[in-house]
């Protein structure tokens, strides 16, 4: 059985490392003549500067003029970035945004609870920045939280349903049209009802134009509304 078969919608999903954009936009504009419905771009930061994004700025700009050389639907791709935006301008992100219309996928993890609080990841920074972000540029983007229900960075030690859940109730509180678990081989079994149950929003709104955030520590990640 197909993955369309099954219900699914077929999204295709790249470490954008922006050393040949060319290249890098034909490997987008097959996939969707292969069928894939949405393309992901995962742009980070890496050790070895070979799988690093950091400072391509330019190489990011000419991978969206190449993708629109060749058609391709920038509604239809997404940047899956970092929850803390602000604290990464090393990376194109600005750049990113501006060809990535279909909207961002934060790396909202469990892996950062290691340092920092649920409060911090969800809601600092995966919708706290993300706002913030949109306003500096005057663009807003539609936010698709990517969660992961584990840990460790080898995603081998797993959240349990009671641990999760909190994370799905803040979650609740956005209303969110869309949301992924990173990765389905790392999650227990057992929260899937609560994922399957959760209700989501109907429509991706704007936030009003009279509420301002502005990050006030891009290091603490405190946040102010106004």
């Amino acid at each position: 059985m197909g993955i369309e078969a099954a219900g699914m919608v077929p999204f295709a999903w790249m470490w954008l490392q922006l050393t040949d954009p060319q290249t890098e936009a034909q490997v987008v504009a097959r996939a969707f003549s292969e069928g894939y419905q949405g393309f992901i771009f995962d742009v980070e930061s890496h050790q070895n500067p070979n799988l690093s994004c950091s400072g391509r700025y330019e190489q990011a700009t000419q991978l969206g003029q190449a993708l629109q050389q060749l058609g391709v639907d920038t509604q239809r791709l997404y940047l899956c970035s970092f929850p803390n935006i602000d604290w990464h301008q090393d990376l194109p992100y600005d750049q990113m945004a501006g060809f990535c219309r279909g909207g961002t996928m934060p790396m909202a993890y469990g892996t950062f609870l290691a340092s920092y609080t649920l409060e911090q990841v969800l809601e600092e920074w995966t919708y706290g920045h993300h706002q913030a972000w949109c306003q500096r540029r005057d663009d807003w983007l539609p936010v698709y939280p990517a969660l992961a229900p584990f840990y460790d960075d080898a995603g081998q030690q797993w959240m349990g349903p009671e641990a999760f859940a909190p994370w799905l109730e803040k979650l609740a509180g956005h209303d969110p049209t869309f949301f992924s678990i990173y990765a389905a081989r790392s999650m227990d079994p057992m929260i899937a009802p609560s994922v399957k149950a959760f209700k989501l929003g109907e429509k991706e709104l704007e936030p009003e134009k009279e509420i301002q955030v502005v990050v006030e520590s891009p290091i603490a990640g405190f946040l102010r509304l106004r």
